[in-house]
């Protein structure tokens, strides 16, 4: 029966279960990967749009040519109260509650400094120091539901072919010291604490995230003869990214197993590089065009991560009761690298003549964007240094890559109407699904409804956006290949209000 690790080969496994705990996947990449336009208010509120049109901050992050139409500096900083709703779903059947997450963060801080020069064939030349977020990883979701099977029987099968001292600390070893699991039949054999694999189980789940993608960007713009603009962004992302997960089981309706509870934790923090170059045209007074390409961004990171499990069973225990046991894992650290797709962002302002009404100037645009990228160029890089076992597993999360995801477009449309020194806003924006047909049950297509007002004087300006972004997700606590394996759909709202204060110089 059960045996517990010796102290050789608890150390052992806190050095090499590092690359058998397989956290960095090809979820992480693509959670890197799958980005929102951000930054200003205006920005947001136009569905981030201001690619070819410009004079804006957010440009630096899309199309940095869009910055060589300032005609003075700018210091801007932007707040926002983010608050994201999840809503579980087994089976169709809503499950536990809604719920709702509130979150106040800076998505955006600039310095732009604009030399003017009307008299030379370069206008002006624009530079710009500052950052935008990117992407808000702040949510928790919870999900409860009485379905076959158990946590167990994912622990066994990833035992299964091992001896009880190589048996992974963060997962099945763990598993196989609380009696959650034990050997059936030969030593590398195992099944789980729940003997009757199709038993009732009550199960749930709290998963709570924090942090964002943030990027720096240091940029540099010109204008030549009001017409054609260039740029370019230095992007320096800076990622961190917490990821708190407890798992849970009760039942009453198998022989040998009482409960679970399965902890998780991961934090990931780094940092990167990549560049964007983009430039836009001026057609008429009424059309711009624009063209941009980003460069993968090369992204290091460290995950740090612990597990512990508490079961509680009639293994071990003596007859007609029950014992509960419990484990730990040491602190985990990995490093590794990921490799984000290519960018090209096409885009289009139509600008309406200024007019007049009742004495005032009146005059409005709107723009265009579209996004292409292949997810599936997506790449993940462990540290190979130490084990030859990394390579095998970089090469099949990178194959999985491959099979699991798609190209994706995204098309954001923005429009504006000026009255006077008043601005009124509106956007919309459709993110393509990043996964194949078949992949998963839900589609993983995003969209995103916006609105907004503003204020522009001369001196200063203050932007309002309000945005509201939809999508469908579903993933699965624990994977077997039972037929009783668990899925969770999920739907997803994110509320955003966002003031942007600028002042010119």
């Amino acid at each position: 029966m059960k045996r517990q690790f010796s102290i050789v080969s608890f150390l052992f496994l806190c050095v090499a279960s590092s690359t058998l705990l397989q956290a960095q996947n090809d979820l992480d990449a693509l959670r890197y990967s799958y980005l929102q336009t951000g930054g200003t208010a205006r920005s947001s509120a136009l569905g981030g749009t201001l690619g070819a049109l410009g004079a804006d901050f957010s440009a630096a992050a899309q199309n940095p040519a869009g910055l060589a139409n300032y005609r003075q500096g700018e210091f801007a900083f932007t707040p926002q109260l983010f608050v994201p709703t999840t809503q579980s779903f087994v089976n169709g059947s809503k499950t536990g509650t809604t719920d709702i997450k509130y979150n106040f963060n800076i998505t955006n801080a600039d310095l732009v400094i604009a030399a003017v020069n009307d008299e030379k064939r370069w206008k002006s030349v624009v530079f710009g120091l500052g950052y935008n977020r990117l992407q808000n990883y702040n949510s928790q979701s919870f999900f409860k539901a009485e379905t076959a099977g158990s946590i167990g029987d994912y622990f066994a099968a990833l035992a299964n072919g091992y001896a009880p001292n190589n048996l992974d600390y963060y997962r099945e070893g763990l598993a196989y010291n609380t009696y959650l699991i034990d050997t059936f039949g030969s030593a590398t054999t195992y099944r789980s604490a729940l003997f009757n694999p199709n038993a009732l189980v009550q199960k749930e789940q709290t998963v709570r995230t924090n942090g964002g993608y943030d990027e720096i960007a240091i940029s540099l713009a010109g204008n030549y003869e009001n017409r054609i603009n260039i740029g370019a962004t230095l992007g320096i992302p800076i990622i961190n990214y917490t990821e708190r997960k407890s798992y849970t089981e009760e039942t009453t309706n198998d022989a040998n197993l009482r409960s679970v509870r399965y902890n998780e934790y991961l934090n990931t923090s780094g940092a990167g590089i990549n560049l964007k170059l983009g430039t836009t045209l001026k057609l008429s007074q009424a059309v711009r065009i624009g063209v941009a390409v980003h460069t993968p961004s090369f992204l290091s990171l460290t995950d740090s991560f612990n597990t512990n499990i508490r079961a509680t069973t009639a293994w071990g225990a003596p007859a007609g009761s029950f014992i509960t046991a419990g484990d730990s894992s040491a602190n985990g650290l990995y490093k590794y690298s990921i490799i984000t797709p290519t960018r090209l962002i096409g885009s289009l302002s139509l600008i309406t003549p200024q007019g007049n009404l009742n004495g005032r100037a009146i005059s409005g645009f709107f723009n265009a964007e579209a996004e292409y990228l292949n997810y599936a160029s997506m790449q993940v890089r462990y540290d190979k240094t130490n084990s030859a076992t990394d390579k095998n597993l970089e090469q099949a999360v990178n194959q999985t890559i491959k099979n699991k995801y798609q190209t994706a477009l995204n098309l954001r449309f923005g429009a504006e109407l000026a009255y006077d020194i008043f601005r009124l806003r509106a956007g919309y924006a459709a993110y393509g699904n990043p996964f194949k047909p078949d992949v998963q049950k839900t589609d993983g297509r995003a969209q995103q409804y916006s609105l907004g007002v503003g204020l522009r004087e001369r001196k200063f300006s203050l932007d309002l956006a309000y945005s509201r972004l939809l999508r469908n997700d579903e993933y699965t606590p624990y994977l077997t290949a039972l037929p009783a394996a668990l899925s969770v759909a999920q739907q997803s709202e994110d509320e955003r209000i966002t003031l942007t204060v600028g002042f010119k110089f």
